[in-house]
């Protein structure tokens, strides 16, 4: 777990410092959902790290990726 919060936190420090913003209008939260986290900024969702994992008909099986990944 202390990997997946270090990804997140390198996330949210790109995503910051990709643009300057104003404080006082930008906030950021990372919130814990069943299947993974979900990164906002001022309300509005950045990405989803999904952490299940999840398989197409029992094949395929993956986690610990970003999608979607909002523009």
């Amino acid at each position: 777990m202390p990997f997946i919060t270090a990804i997140l936190a390198s996330f949210i420090l790109l995503g910051c410092a990709a643009q300057p913003r104003d404080p006082a209008t930008s906030s950021i939260a990372v919130s814990r959902e069943a299947e993974g986290f979900v990164v906002r900024e001022a309300g509005r969702p950045v990405l989803f790290y999904q952490l299940a994992p999840k398989s197409l008909d029992g094949k395929y099986e993956r986690s610990n990726y970003v999608h979607p990944l909002y523009g």
